[in-house]
């Protein structure tokens, strides 16, 4: 049971990274969260024993964060030159 509310959360916790977070004009708002999530591997993988799958498992959740991160911030990018290019067009 533990574990679906881990995946809930971090599911909700994921999409409000991608649509809200890095969504908005601040570049870095959306970096706060990776940010969270890579000390926080660190620092578990720094106080816990760990094996190889360990640190592949690690270094994939951190790219996933900085690609949601990345992903937002495009998004708001495009979203801004259509608004922009919809007030010229009128």
């Amino acid at each position: 049971m533990l574990v679906l509310w881990l995946i809930i959360i971090g599911f909700i916790l994921y999409m409000l990274e991608l649509f809200v977070f890095s969504n908005t004009k601040n570049f870095w708002i959306g970096g706060i969260f990776p940010l969270i999530v890579t000390i926080s591997i660190i620092g578990l993988l720094l106080t816990n024993p760990v094996g190889w799958k360990d640190v592949i498992m690690a270094i994939v959740a951190v790219a996933v964060t900085l690609a949601f991160w990345a992903e937002g911030h495009e998004r708001y990018k495009k979203r801004v030159y259509k608004e922009s290019h919809n007030l010229n067009n009128k």
